[in-house]
């Protein structure tokens, strides 16, 4: 039997209008309608105008294009279901199991991407369109995503979204009763192999072709090898962390510090992992792997890698030797306190410089505008120890008008190491400085002075 056929005219046309409740202010009986002309009316969903062709707009019905899309999707989750009994045909096993037989049957392979030959013509087709080898390295792609997020969920990016992320934990939890698929032994043994097939190693980052190759990118886009030395990608990580949890690094963050610590007790049954024998013995077999010691810090290559990391980095050695980074140490380290001077200006001290600079303010009348105690404000100076090893010297208080330096000793300090004393004391002397130290009592009396 033959199909009726459809009169695309204006009875045709009033009889949907009727049927959907449509009143349209336009007059289509003076049209000389075809099933090509153009229907312009608003969406039966929203105040957003359907424009389409006479045919469309009665197969489709009058809905914009956000409402025709959503209706679409719909229809077809309604067969699937029908079809399948699932929403999407790839949640069926029976649908998965003939595609890899497909996919074995045409290229070899159980998934079209493990195919060299799919994955060559994937990147020439992407180069021909868009002048990259991947979606994610096109600009207008990218935008395009985040303009399409932005429209859907306020974000720019889906992880962005609290809803998208419950989503997902609600989603892993009903398929695998875990909320992360890392936390699946499964997914963690795929991942291993996978890299192992590809790379020769259990973990991209053991590849030095990959460790060169993500150099190499980072150079490409920011300037630099390593994402932590860019200023801009610290201050973006600053910014996410303070809206995010209100403080600039997560570690500072206790709610992030307690769901690290139910993480650890969950996996392995201690707060921190470095609790658990288990953790520290595979971390010694690492190291012995790698290095042939036990602890990183035994190696002479980890040394000296280390030692040229900071000469790149501070100019120095070592850390501590660095006037802006030992002082930060020293402050966290010892039990420091807020020291104001007359004219409200703070500096942070320790021990018994207070006593010390009372002295030089209200007895030597010194002014405090000549009085220098941060670290970064003294002199440099080196010195050399016994074993001809050098050090980094820093003095506790530097008079700039005076070219004089003071170290100031409690009576029980000043005799732990006298020697070390005296060979810093020296060095300064040797660079041309004054250099005087202060020894004071528990009552903050002055014992003697060491010229």
């Amino acid at each position: 039997m033959s199909k009726p056929i459809t009169r695309y005219n204006n009875e045709l046309l009033q009889k949907y209008f009727l049927d959907n409740n449509i009143n349209s202010t336009t007059d289509y009986s003076k049209v000389n309608l075809n099933r090509e002309y153009r229907i312009k009316e608003k969406c039966l969903e929203c105040d957003d105008l359907c424009d389409r062709d006479f045919r469309s707009f009665i197969n489709i019905g009058c809905y914009c294009k956000k409402h025709t899309t959503q209706n679409r999707i719909t229809k077809a989750k309604t067969s699937n279901i029908i079809k399948y009994g699932f929403e999407h045909p790839v949640q069926s096993q029976q649908v998965r199991d003939k595609m890899k037989a497909t996919t074995l049957e045409r290229f070899g392979v159980e998934h079209p991407l493990q195919s060299q030959e799919v994955k060559t013509k994937m990147k020439t087709t992407m180069i021909e369109r868009h002048g990259v080898e991947h979606s994610s390295k096109s600009q207008k792609v990218k935008d395009k995503s985040k303009a399409t997020c932005l429209e859907r969920l306020g974000f720019e990016h889906p992880l962005q979204s609290q809803q998208i992320r419950d989503k997902m934990k609600a989603t892993m939890l009903e398929r695998h009763g875990v909320e992360n698929a890392c936390c699946l032994q499964e997914v963690r043994d795929k991942k291993k192999e996978t890299n192992l097939e590809r790379f020769g190693f259990e973990h991209p980052l053991q590849s030095q072709q990959i460790r060169e190759k993500m150099k190499a990118t980072m150079l490409e886009r920011h300037g630099i090898e390593n994402a932590s030395y860019s200023q801009e990608i610290k201050d973006k990580k600053k910014h996410t962390c303070l809206t995010n949890y209100g403080v600039e690094n997560p570690g500072q963050s206790e709610q992030v510090r307690c769901k690290m610590k139910a993480t650890n007790l969950e996996r392995l049954g201690f707060e921190h992992p470095l609790q658990s024998q288990q953790i520290r013995s595979k971390m010694k077999a690492t190291i012995l792997k790698r290095f042939g010691v036990e602890y990183s810090s035994q190696s002479q290559e980890v040394k000296d890698k280390t030692k040229a990391t900071c000469l790149k980095k501070y100019g120095v050695e070592y850390p501590m030797q660095n006037a802006e980074f030992s002082e930060k140490m020293s402050r966290n380290a010892y039990k420091g306190y807020d020291y104001v001077f007359p004219s409200g200006r703070i500096e942070r001290i320790q021990g018994y410089e207070k006593y010390m600079l009372n002295d030089l303010l209200f007895k030597e009348n010194v002014s405090e505008n000549d009085i220098k105690v941060k670290r970064s404000e003294v002199p440099i100076i080196w010195y050399e120890d016994a074993n001809g090893k050098k050090h980094r010297y820093f003095v506790d208080c530097f008079i700039k008008s005076q070219n004089r330096c003071i170290e100031v000793k409690s009576i029980w300090t000043v005799k732990i190491e006298p020697y070390i004393i005296y060979l810093k004391q020296q060095a300064l002397k040797d660079a041309g400085y004054l250099c005087e130290i202060w020894i004071y009592d528990a009552k903050g009396e002055i014992v003697e002075k060491i010229l």
